[in-house]
């Protein structure tokens, strides 16, 4: 008996052909994805982005002018300036195709010579031990993690950004190619094998956006990527364009994420009330704190609570003046938890109405 096998014909140029047609941004990201976790980060749904507020939607303390020292801008984000230069930053609308805000640094008066050494200038956010343990740093399995952002620099050049921890620091070069320019830029950190994270509510992370200035103390030509002890000298590369060094000099960010894998994924967008709640365990603008009624006449101190969003820390308080106190003189505050304030005011007339209309700061900040 015969048994006759017949197979469809197969054309191999078409075959071959298909090999180079285009997969698109979401195969090309499956495919350069190098573990099963990486491309479940990619289809899972679910929280990713390790940093707050990367949209620069949240912005309660508003413009900050006259910058000369490590000062907190929009929510988060800190600009630390270490040169002879002041700063001012604000919220833009100046931005890429799917965004609202940016962050705009602008040089409000220059400092053009970095030459004393150590001078520097950057921006940064810092999170908490606990949020980045899954990171596994420490461990053979220390996971690497992928730095996405949209940028728009008056200066060309070659910056860097930067992850710190306690036991050191990973810097990675990244270059604007065309100055007024929406760029967007993605950097590649390798986890830390030899260093552990402390899972606590204290600093774990320090988060190095761009380094925006920097003197020859801590840059050179020998300046090598990747892991390293924690050492001023040659700590980035040289060359790094000096953004304090002209009043001309701005800069903008936005769309700054920071996720697990070696892979960047679109932004990940979140709500505006969302994303303020976050904020608001470190800090809370609260314009108005209201409170009123009648002084019990055996007392000329009265006090009532204000909860708050649960916060990181026992918060720092500060009063925010409103408008002219009514039958009231302002104390202080008392029993400042992280979800509970109390206000002391002192009644000036006996047995008559007051009313509170004052607001607080409250700071958690890392």
């Amino acid at each position: 008996m015969t048994v006759k096998i017949t197979k469809p014909e197969i054309n191999v140029r078409e075959k071959i052909s298909e090999l180079d047609k285009p997969s698109g941004v979401a195969g090309q990201a499956m495919l350069a994805a190098e573990t099963p976790q990486e491309q479940f980060n990619l289809i899972g749904a679910g929280r990713r982005n390790l940093l707050y507020n990367g949209a620069m939607m949240i912005n309660q303390r508003g413009t900050q002018s006259g910058i000369t020292t490590a000062t907190y801008t929009l929510d988060r984000w800190i600009l630390s300036d270490g040169t002879g230069a002041t700063f001012q930053v604000s919220q833009s609308t100046n931005v890429p195709d799917g965004f609202q805000n940016a962050i705009l640094f602008e040089t409000t008066t220059a400092d053009t010579d970095l030459s004393g050494g150590t001078q520097y200038v950057n921006f940064t956010q810092k999170l908490e031990g606990q949020d980045v343990r899954q990171l596994a740093y420490g461990t053979p399995n220390a996971k690497p993690v992928t730095l996405s952002f949209w940028v728009k620099s008056s200066e060309s050049g070659q910056f860097a950004s930067e992850l710190e921890i306690s036991g050191g620091v990973n810097v990675q070069p990244w270059t604007v190619n065309q100055a007024d320019t929406w760029e967007y830029k993605t950097v590649t950190f390798e986890g830390n094998t030899s260093t552990a994270i402390t899972a606590t509510t204290g600093v774990g992370m320090w988060v190095v956006l761009c380094w925006m200035a920097a003197g020859p103390g801590i840059s050179g030509p020998d300046f090598q990527p990747g892991w390293r002890p924690l050492n001023q000298t040659e700590r980035l590369p040289e060359g790094i364009p000096n953004m304090a060094g002209s009043t001309s000099n701005i800069m903008r960010f936005t769309g700054v994420q920071l996720e697990v894998g070696k892979v960047a994924t679109p932004f990940e967008h979140r709500s505006y009330g969302e994303e303020l709640a976050a904020c608001q365990r470190y800090y809370q603008y609260v314009e108005r704190a209201r409170g009123s009624g009648n002084r019990d006449a055996g007392s000329n101190v009265c006090a009532f609570s204000h909860n708050i969003p649960d916060m990181r820390v026992s918060p720092s308080m500060t009063r925010v003046p409103v408008g002219s106190p009514y039958n009231w003189n302002f104390v202080g505050f008392s029993n400042a938890n992280k979800s509970h304030v109390a206000v002391l005011i002192e009644i000036i007339t006996a047995d008559a109405y007051w009313y509170y209309n004052d607001g607080y700061i409250a700071d958690a900040e890392l």
